[in-house]
């Protein structure tokens, strides 16, 4: 691998899209079933939403896109699975409200990815916390 290539991996995945702070991760396989549970929140047209936005302009995949969350998971550090069974793949874009800018829309092809949503931690709130007795 040569300097220029800038592929991200983890040991079982790449990061092959990204949107916003949602990050793809193609996957071979889910997780055990026990440890997973239905993802049902759902944006008005029926698609679901995979990442909520400040501004309403909410992440959402097609509806046919079966999704998959990790049990006991805290809302910060949600996982999600997103199955794409479609041949021909699914969308996932940004519901844009009028006046709004929004990201691309991106296409993942048929498969399993890893959800994810970037995080970042505030080391100066951890120590500059009021005393308290």
């Amino acid at each position: 691998m040569n300097d220029d290539t800038t592929t991200t991996t983890t040991t079982t995945a790449t990061i092959v899209a990204a949107q916003g702070e949602l990050r793809f991760y193609r996957v071979e396989a889910l997780p055990d079933r026990d440890v997973l549970e239905p993802f049902e929140d759902r944006h008005d047209d029926g698609s679901t939403i995979l990442g909520h936005s400040e501004s309403g302009n909410h992440h959402v995949i097609d509806p046919e896109v079966e999704v998959l969350a990790a049990k006991h998971t805290p809302e910060g550090m949600r996982v999600l699975y997103a199955i794409v069974a479609d041949p021909l793949g699914a969308e996932v874009r940004q519901t844009v409200d009028v006046g709004a800018s929004g990201h691309e829309t991106i296409r993942l092809g048929p498969g399993v990815y890893r959800v994810t949503v970037d995080r970042e931690f505030d080391h100066l709130a951890q120590i500059a916390r009021r005393v308290a007795d």
